[in-house]
């Protein structure tokens, strides 16, 4: 097939030290090249990508509020996301992906010629006299939970993955330290983490971007200077992701959003180490409860605090087959090689239902 997959130029494909969507369209994109299929990437120049580079800006400024609102960026944008609509070239499909905002699916209705499919990687509320109930692009669930929530014709779901061997499986590691890597908003719930880390006297390392946002400086700086079990050590990336998700007893999610996703867990099950989350969003699809981690009803922080004691009170060889459990789920379930195999299958489906209608 030949397939356009398109990017915001926001940021870099792949990403640094950050994880949604762009890292999923380039593991995407080198997937679909590895199968022998043609793709081309429409994004921001410094792409690193076996794939062909279209691009009206260099260098991906990053999505901070100076460069947001900065009129030359922001028409860049607006240009990389229109260009496959006027490409030259003959694609099989265009393929975009909704990250930053709601621009790839209005500019997606305007394909005519060509199928459009659409990845929902977020969604934004509010928003529901957007969406068209006679919908012309052909709509991607990260998963069921998601699929449920928002308000638009979805014609499949398909799982995220991840490149299993970035992560190096640790199977007898006993570390007592309770792991968060993450973006610090208020969504991802860092700072009830700290507040658990506190209230069991446990270490926690906190991992993630800093940024001078008023609930990192108002509530995240001052919780970590209180607590004295809390290290934080900023983004990591690579070897060292691996190697700190892999030493941790367990990896805590107290999020407070109903997350599409959730690419942390798998990578922290891929290295053996098990997960204690509120069961929101996707989480009830990552994790098996009892398995490779724990559910907890959201908000009920004894719950989180309950279900991390029952992982570090189980007998040694009981805890070291949890650890196994978690990269036999990763494997079985949330690989790279899982979602290239759901999108090869999605776009065939597609271009015969485009061809039918058409």
């Amino acid at each position: 097939m030949k397939i356009a997959q398109v990017a915001t130029s926001w940021l870099r494909v792949p990403p640094e030290n950050y994880g949604g969507a762009e890292a999923v369209i380039h593991q995407l994109t080198e997937g679909l090249l590895d199968r022998g299929h043609v793709v081309t990437l429409f994004s921001a120049g410094d792409a690193k990508t076996r794939a062909k580079i279209v691009s009206c800006i260099d260098k991906s400024p990053g999505l901070n509020n100076e460069n947001t609102i900065n009129i030359n960026f922001r028409s860049r944008y607006y240009k990389t996301t229109m260009m496959p609509l006027f490409s030259e070239e003959r694609f099989d499909l265009i393929h975009w992906h909704i990250s930053y905002d709601l621009l790839p699916y209005l500019t997606a209705q305007l394909s005519k010629d060509i199928p459009a499919v659409i990845t929902f990687h977020n969604y934004y509320d509010n928003t529901e006299d957007i969406f068209s109930e006679n919908s012309k692009s052909y709509n991607i669930a990260l998963s069921k939970s998601f699929h449920a929530q928002v308000p638009v014709k979805f014609f499949a779901t398909v799982y995220n993955g991840i490149n299993i061997k970035d992560f190096a499986f640790n199977p007898d590691y006993n570390g007592q330290k309770i792991v968060w890597i993450g973006r610090f908003s208020p969504v991802k719930g860092v700072d009830i983490a700290i507040n658990i880390a506190d209230k069991t006297k446990t270490k926690l390392t906190l991992a993630g971007q800093k940024k001078k946002t008023d609930y990192f400086v108002k509530t995240i700086e001052p919780a970590i200077k209180k607590s004295g079990y809390v290290d934080f050590i900023g983004p990591v990336a690579g070897i060292e992701k691996s190697r700190v998700l892999g030493e941790a007893k367990l990896f805590i999610n107290p999020i407070r959003w109903d997350e599409p996703f959730g690419l942390v867990v798998p990578e922290a099950n891929a290295c053996g180490t098990p997960v204690v989350a509120y069961a929101r969003g996707a989480m009830s699809e990552l994790i098996k409860d009892g398995f490779n981690g724990h559910l907890v009803k959201p908000g009920d922080i004894d719950g989180m605090i309950k279900a991390a004691k029952k992982i570090y009170d189980m007998p040694e060889a009981e805890y070291r087959q949890m650890r196994a459990n978690c990269r036999e789920h990763v494997e079985k379930n949330f690989t790279v090689e899982k979602m290239v195999d759901g999108y090869e299958a999605v776009y065939k489906r597609v271009i015969a239902d485009f061809k039918r209608k058409h």
